[in-house]
C-alpha cells in the first residue's frame, strides 16, 4: 500500500514540475494570435528584448521582421505591458 502511494505521489510530483517548467519557457508574446515560433524567433534576433520593442514603431517592427503591423501593434502592447 506504501508503495502504490509513493509512487501516486512521485508521479503527481513529476507533473507539476513539467508543468511548471513550460510556465517558465513560454514567452509573453505567445498567446498574441499570429505570433508562432518563426516570428518570435525574428523578433528575439532582431531586438534586445521587450524593452526595445516597446520602444519601437509598428512599422519599423513590419519592415525588419516582415510581421504585419496589426500584429506588430499587438505585440507592442503586450511588451509595453509586461515591462511595468
Amino acid at each position: 500500500l506504501m508503495r502504490i502511494r509513493d509512487e501516486a505521489h512521485r508521479f503527481a510530483i513529476s507533473f507539476q514540475k513539467s508543468k511548471r517548467k513550460k510556465d517558465l519557457t513560454k514567452s509573453i508574446f505567445s498567446n498574441i494570435s499570429g505570433v508562432g515560433k518563426k516570428r518570435l524567433e525574428k523578433l528575439l534576433q532582431l531586438f534586445n528584448g521587450p524593452k526595445e520593442i516597446s520602444e519601437s514603431s509598428p512599422k519599423i517592427i513590419h519592415s525588419k521582421t516582415g510581421i504585419p503591423i496589426k500584429i506588430a501593434t499587438e505585440i507592442i502592447r503586450t511588451s509595453k505591458k509586461n515591462i511595468l
